[in-house]
């Protein structure tokens, strides 16, 4: 039944750059999180102050995925709003001895 649809695969990317104006996907400029499709820019959100570049990959990935399935771009920012969950010890200074961390 899916294949009688002929469905056509369409590629999105998330990048901590500004994509090129044909590429569909979410990225981040001057602080803002953007998506764009179709050459049409949308602004989402502000991106989370104190999150290293690893994490803003995660979260724009994440943010991708979310609302391909369906969840619109105001749920999303709203959740990020409240803020993101901090895995407990992770990236804390648990002990320090003389030049060991």
């Amino acid at each position: 039944v899916f294949l009688k649809k002929k469905p056509k695969a369409k590629l999105f990317f998330f990048s901590l750059k500004p994509l090129p104006k044909l590429k569909n996907g979410i990225f981040i400029r001057k602080s803002k999180i953007l998506y764009q499709n179709g050459g049409i820019v949308k602004r989402i959100c502000l991106v989370p102050q104190g999150r290293g570049d690893h994490e803003k990959n995660n979260l724009l990935a994440a943010m991708l995925g979310a609302h391909l399935a369906g969840a619109s771009w105001s749920e999303i920012a709203r959740k990020i709003k409240k803020g993101l969950p901090q895995v407990e010890l992770r990236e804390e200074v648990i002990i320090k001895r003389k030049n060991v961390m």
